[in-house]
């Protein structure tokens, strides 16, 4: 890190003070002494511990973990999903036909009422699939 010149007041960046250079290094156990910084002592030895990499990171690795995490196939719970939604709204159009009297209008309400839980009840499949 740049150090600068004992003034406290000044801000110019002094050079020499920023020399230093690796020394004794042991490239079998990856050992490094630090020649001291001017004016300073010398840094202690570093030393990294092994690493082991286990699997394999290579191309036919990556390609079979982006194929297990396709979307799965919900074609079917949106096909039964656009099916009863549809049969909600006709029988929500075919409750409001019939409300002309008091009794087809409470038999179209219930009606529709149905249709609407088994349209969301559908709906929700499809949410669970696409989540999987």
């Amino acid at each position: 890190m740049p150090t600068s010149i004992s003034n406290s007041n000044s801000s110019v960046y002094d050079r020499s003070t920023q020399v230093s250079q690796a020394a004794d290094c042991d490239p079998t156990n990856a050992t490094c002494s630090v020649a001291p910084v001017s004016g300073g002592q010398a840094s202690p030895p570093v030393t990294i511990p092994e690493v082991h990499i286990e699997g394999d990171a290579g191309k036919q690795e990556l390609l079979r973990r982006l194929e297990a995490r396709k979307a799965p196939d919900c074609s079917t719970e949106t096909k039964n999903a656009i099916l009863a939604c549809a049969a909600a709204g006709a029988t929500a159009i075919g409750g409001v036909a019939a409300s002309t009297t008091g009794i087809g209008l409470v038999g179209g309400v219930a009606l529709t009422l149905t249709a609407s839980a088994y349209c969301g009840k559908e709906l929700r499949a499809v949410h669970d699939c696409e989540q999987k």
